[in-house]
């Protein structure tokens, strides 16, 4: 009698590579969420620099702490991905 057959996922030939697929895929997930993250502080900060007033460079430059702190973060997340 012939073993079932399994549905296969393309690279994953046998159970330890499937944890590491798994494992990749998280670390993808993590990579991608902390880029997304850098991306929107950016981005607000540019809306901030291109109000054009004082006030909204002064909040421009208040976000600049919780750009570097992204930037180390999806550094070190997409250290871990690749």
């Amino acid at each position: 009698m012939r073993a079932p057959q399994v549905p296969t996922i393309p690279g994953v030939t046998d159970f330890r590579s499937l944890l590491e697929f798994v494992k990749n895929g998280e670390a993808y997930d993590a990579a991608l969420k902390a880029d997304e993250e850098v991306k929107r502080i950016l981005a607000e900060m540019d809306t901030f620099f291109n109000d054009g007033t004082p006030e909204g460079k002064q909040k421009a430059l208040q976000l600049r702490p919780a750009l570097d702190e992204a930037q180390v973060e999806a550094k070190e997340a997409n250290e871990l991905y690749t």
